[in-house]
């Protein structure tokens, strides 16, 4: 039978003391005070878990302090804003790709054709109507004053669609051959590895627009192993379905994409500055393996160029 929900807000104040009482140390109240009012008690309790001995009764280690939890808050902070940023580079790589692929087959309105969907084809079809109705987007706007037209076409249309949906439509095609074009051209060796990298991309692109924790989370919607690949990728392939649900193996798809759709990228050398940035973050529990660093796919010294000397 549910238990019923009897507890009551508590001030700072109270929270203060509710914290010392279960054994956190804290040297600086007003530290303690501007955290938990401008970020608040149950956000910042994600981040404090794993330094509680009892998480039935909520009795923290000996030694542990605030300053603990914030220096973990903020980690997760960095790494959350790292993260969203590669992915939005990701997300227009894909969204074009998809696009120009697609289109150079089947036309402008191939999202309208039935006959190259499942029968997901409805449901995609409302996401994007909707999309269309509630986008503010000037090109919008003026296509359809221009040319009457409810839809614009596949270039205009996917613009106004999230990653999720995105995913979903391509997921959604039937041909794999079709499919297969678009991953290939994302250094994939199909669809089956794009659809679940693109997925897990999309869950965790959510978690960072709305803050959520990562830190120290495990993900329902691991990416599928890639255990060779063409491209620098890691030697160290996660051993369990656990090791994959972590989030040092999302980095290592980021960072693959990224290296497609963004050459240039400097991804590596800021995800280094922020591990560097917060020492005491035990970053193996988070799925990096030993000697993470020197994997071809995360080197950051650029190699010297040689030029050829015709006699």
């Amino acid at each position: 039978m549910p238990q019923t929900f009897d507890k009551t807000p508590t001030d700072v104040k109270a929270q203060i003391d509710l914290l010392r009482q279960r054994g956190l140390i804290i040297n600086d109240e007003a530290l303690a005070i501007h955290y938990l009012t401008n970020v608040g008690y149950y956000r910042l309790a994600g981040h404090w878990v794993t330094l509680q001995k009892d998480t039935v009764k909520h009795i923290f280690y000996e030694g542990q302090t605030f300053e603990n939890v914030i220096h973990i808050y903020n980690f997760d902070r960095a790494l959350r804003l790292l993260i969203f940023s590669a992915i939005e580079r990701i997300e227009v790589g894909f969204r074009s790709q998809l696009s120009n692929s697609i289109s150079a087959i089947h036309g402008a309105f191939w999202f309208e054709n039935a006959a190259l969907f499942d029968h997901h084809f409805q449901d995609n079809l409302a996401t994007i109507d909707k999309e269309l109705f509630r986008s503010k987007e000037d090109f919008i706007k003026h296509h359809k004053n221009k040319y009457g037209r409810d839809r614009p076409p596949c270039w205009k249309t996917l613009e106004v669609m999230s990653l999720g949906n995105l995913s979903m439509l391509y997921a959604s095609l039937k041909s794999p051959a079709e499919k297969n074009i678009v991953a290939h051209n994302l250094a994939l060796p199909n669809y089956v590895y794009l659809e679940s990298w693109m997925q897990s991309l999309s869950t965790l692109r959510n978690c960072c627009a709305h803050h959520c924790r990562i830190w120290n989370k495990v993900f329902e919607f691991p990416p599928k192993k890639l255990a060779t690949s063409k491209q620098k990728w890691i030697k160290k392939i996660p051993a369990t379905h656990r090791d994959t649900q972590l989030i040092y193996f999302q980095l290592c798809t980021i960072k693959y994409l990224l290296n497609v759709v963004n050459p240039t990228n400097s991804f590596a050398a800021k995800l280094n500055s922020i591990i560097t940035k917060f020492p005491t973050i035990d970053i193996v529990k988070l799925g990096f393996a030993n000697g993470w660093e020197l994997e071809p796919l995360w080197e950051t010294k650029p190699k010297r160029e040689t030029t050829n000397i015709v006699p």
